[in-house]
């Protein structure tokens, strides 16, 4: 018996049971601008947010935030996350999510690095460096959840997308996170949530008031998605007003 359980363990062989309870998520969230994509998942003030290209968000009052400038200051962060959030959590501040604003800007800013030091217009090849990296990126952050303890998301704007026939033409046509198709593909094949955010407005005696949506709900027009246990029942996968232990709690129990 011993034998077995130490077979087990050197091969990283899990309960799943156990392993569904403790899972790390990979999120990944689209929707149009100021429908709550970040403040849902740093409402708890329990975040890391990596935003590319800008002065940092603006809707968390708490956790940590940095202004990424180009590809290789995330890489060097991306590398460090470890460090960085056992760290932060000494030094009194939970970091529960690592969240990464936008994919449209982490494409632009991978894209600058493979065009460095070249003069002409991107190329085939030079895109599907772009989608390595990124890749990558993303599998080299998703094998240090467990280990570390955090979720990982990824936000994003809403895009068109369809399937595409041997003759060229489209069909199935939907609504999900905007990228290159190759890109976007691969980020959502290996996330366990695709969601949407968006807001619904309701007028009663005169006064408007508006509700944040974080919908998984399966559409003929929104592409959406979400990975849990056969044993746990999701009655509802429209979340109102949503925060990450919510959302968690939900994917975990059921609701």
């Amino acid at each position: 018996m011993n034998t077995e359980l130490n077979i087990l363990e050197q091969l990283d062989i899990q309960e799943l049971s156990k392993q569904n309870k403790e899972k790390y998520y990979k999120f990944v969230v689209y929707g149009r601008p100021g429908t709550g994509k970040t403040t849902t998942l740093t409402r708890e003030n329990n975040a890391l947010v990596l935003d590319i290209n800008e002065d940092g968000t603006t809707v968390v009052e708490q956790g940590l935030g940095a202004s990424i400038v180009n590809f290789n200051h995330l890489g060097k962060i991306i590398q460090s996350l470890p460090a960085i959030l056992a760290q932060a959590r000494n030094n009194g501040q939970p970091i529960d999510i690592v969240v990464i604003e936008t994919l449209q800007k982490l494409r632009d800013i991978t894209l600058d690095q493979v065009m460095k030091g070249k003069t002409r217009k991107p190329q085939f090849a030079d895109w599907g460096e772009v989608a390595t990296r990124i890749i990558s990126m993303y599998r080299f952050v998703s094998k240090l959840q467990q280990e570390h303890k955090f979720h990982f998301a990824i936000t994003g704007h809403e895009g068109n997308s369809s399937d595409k026939r041997e003759d060229g033409t489209l069909f199935n046509p939907s609504v999900t996170i905007k990228a290159q198709d190759s890109i976007r593909d691969a980020v959502i094949s290996q996330s366990d949530v695709l969601a949407r955010t968006y807001t619904e407005t309701d007028i009663k005696d005169g006064e408007r008031s508006t509700r944040w949506i974080f919908s998984v709900e399966p559409s003929e027009d929104y592409e959406t998605k979400v990975r849990h246990s056969p044993s746990v029942t999701l009655n509802n996968k429209k979340f109102e007003n949503a925060s990450l232990s919510m959302l968690v709690d939900a994917i975990r129990n059921g609701n």
